[in-house]
């Protein structure tokens, strides 16, 4: 079973990112916080993560130094950045920490749909596979919107942050 560890403080995200990973690995664990220290209890905790998906923006700390203690703490712990931050220097300073993909959150549901299904059907038995960018400038009208995000019931604000 895939276990996913979400990080983000806003519960729209999580609950997104919950409904994708499920859709996208079928059966799948999923565990949601929405601060640093509760991130840290969690990975502190015995249970193994496949994937944690990490906000940069939360309260308590830096997302970047968070980056670094979980590579501290769990090396081989995959990690997706999901931040609204889309930087070249933020991209450039997570993935030098340890991000494995970095999304802007301004990237397309199918983007992060995408995303998550490739880090579910990573084996944990190989290397992982090349890092991954997603920045992109706007959303295009022909992408196409995963079953399970069609079932929620989002303000027209949510979905222009969420998709």
């Amino acid at each position: 079973m895939f276990r996913l560890l979400i990080c983000d403080d806003h519960p729209p995200i999580r609950t997104v990112l919950r409904l994708l990973a499920k859709e996208a690995a079928g059966l799948c664990d999923v565990t949601e916080t929405g601060t640093t220290q509760q991130l840290l209890e969690a990975i502190q905790g015995r249970t193994h993560f496949d994937l944690l998906t990490l906000d940069l923006q939360l309260p308590g700390g830096s997302g970047l130094d968070l980056l670094q203690q979980v590579r501290q703490m769990r090396p081989d712990l995959r990690v997706m950045v999901l931040s609204a931050d889309d930087s070249p220097d933020s991209v450039r300073r997570a993935m030098a920490l340890g991000a494995n993909t970095y999304l802007a959150k301004s990237v397309s549901e199918r983007q992060l749909f995408d995303a998550l299904r490739a880090a579910v059907q990573a084996s944990p038995h190989h290397d992982s596979p090349p890092v991954t960018e997603h920045m992109p400038n706007q959303r295009r009208s022909t992408d196409v919107e995963p079953a399970a995000l069609t079932q929620l019931a989002l303000s027209a604000r949510q979905r222009d942050v969420l998709l």
